[in-house]
């Protein structure tokens, strides 16, 4: 059985200093990256150097050119399959956004948690002592001043706004940063 010789590393390295360029242009017309191309043809030669005891001085080139060809042809065909999967993440986000555009027109804002944050503040109010709650439902709802409050309920003013810091207290509590939005839901319901 016949083997076949080594390549020297003169042969290998007279291939590279006269045909590397060559092949760097073959490869960057094929991908239209010349980065790209670059690392193609360097992978290629390393490949081409670890087959060196398979391979015969006289085939140098045309294994080169194959496997650059090839290379180049993986690489579009990986880009071809990243670019597409790249537009199906853009459709479909662009879809999602499309769907959540619709939804958020499609909403009243006014409702947006509502329900939930007129549930909260009617129990909040609820589970105050009475008069406490009368003087919220005087302020707040009514819109009367702690003046008027206080003559109505023989109170001092500093007891209206006592109670009314008590109560403010609870609601930012039980309501947290949605307390601003449940005032303005108050005022406009009938309590």
């Amino acid at each position: 059985m016949n083997t076949p010789p080594h390549i020297t590393y003169d042969a290998f390295k007279q291939l590279f200093s006269e045909h590397r360029k060559k092949f760097e242009r073959l490869a960057y017309f094929q991908t239209g990256n010349s980065e790209e191309a670059k690392d193609i043809v360097s992978r290629c030669f390393l490949s081409l150097w670890e087959r060196r005891d398979t391979l015969r001085e006289n085939e140098l080139l045309s294994y080169m050119f194959i496997a650059v060809r090839n290379a180049c042809m993986d690489y579009r065909r990986a880009s071809t399959r990243h670019q597409k999967v790249y537009e199906n993440i853009l459709k479909t986000e662009r879809g999602v956004m499309e769907y959540y555009s619709r939804a958020i027109e499609s909403c009243d804002p006014s409702q947006i948690f509502t329900d939930e944050i007129t549930d909260i503040l009617r129990k909040t109010l609820q589970d105050l002592p009475a008069p406490q709650r009368q003087i919220f439902v005087m302020s707040r709802v009514e819109g009367k001043t702690y003046n008027e409050i206080a003559q109505e309920l023989g109170l001092t003013y500093k007891q209206v706004d006592k109670n009314l810091q008590k109560t403010m207290k609870v609601l930012r509590q039980s309501l947290g940063e949605y307390l601003p939005l449940a005032l303005i839901l108050l005022a406009a319901s009938q309590y």
